[in-house]
């Protein structure tokens, strides 16, 4: 593969989707942004190796199983990077190279989390300042020395979690040139576990490669 500058310098970049998995709430995706390279050739790409960019394994084989998935009911070929390069393994320019050469990819399409924004209000409520046990040697039961436990609260304002934020970013490269042929840019408030996030960012990015052309 030529001309990876663009793969390479992508690849530094190694931000977990570990964050998409713990928080609650009610999921909302949507797509922010696309771009297409202004001078690439009308091409529909046939079978595309899927890279989920995470620093968890686990994460990494949930997203990349799922996007293929997704890409199978619409009827485009997705192989899941994991499959090829081992699951343990980071995807690296090299490791992605040697996939793309034993697959027959003719696209990577690569997937990260880019940014998390927790949006907080400010409310009043009770907060926990000390905790314990004393002996009581004059309690009400008649039990000489009995262990007594205490709390204390304070009531004052507290910072509340309202909503979380998280971008994704999409990015296609050409297995040919390792050029950046096409991005995309999307959105999801309070995003709902990892199978969850996966299928809605894979549905959003599916529709507008295939709007572009790409698929």
């Amino acid at each position: 593969m030529t001309g990876v500058n663009s793969l390479k310098n992508y690849l530094l970049i190694f931000i977990s989707f570990l964050a998409l998995l713990a928080i609650s709430g009610c999921a909302s995706v949507s797509l922010q942004s696309s771009w297409k390279a202004p001078d690439l050739k009308p091409k529909q790409y046939r079978k595309l190796l899927v890279v989920g960019l995470s620093e968890k394994p686990q994460m990494r084989q949930i997203f990349e199983e799922v996007f293929v998935g997704e890409m199978s009911k619409k009827g485009a070929a997705g192989i899941a990077s994991y499959t090829v390069t081992g699951l343990d393994a980071k995807a690296t320019k090299a490791s992605l190279e040697d996939a793309v050469k034993k697959s027959g990819a003719d696209g990577v399409v690569i997937t990260r989390l880019s940014d998390t924004k927790s949006h907080k209000d400010r409310r009043t409520g009770f907060v926990l300042t000390e905790r314990g046990t004393y002996t009581d040697y004059n309690d009400d039961y008649g039990f000489y020395g009995a262990n007594v436990s205490y709390m204390n609260f304070v009531h004052q304002p507290v910072d509340v979690t309202t909503s979380t934020e998280a971008s994704i970013e999409t990015t296609l490269f050409d297995a040919g040139t390792g050029n950046m042929v096409w991005s995309a840019k999307s959105n999801a408030v309070n995003p709902e576990g990892i199978i969850n996030i996966s299928k809605d960012v894979a549905d959003i990015v599916i529709k507008t490669m295939s709007r572009d052309g790409l698929l």
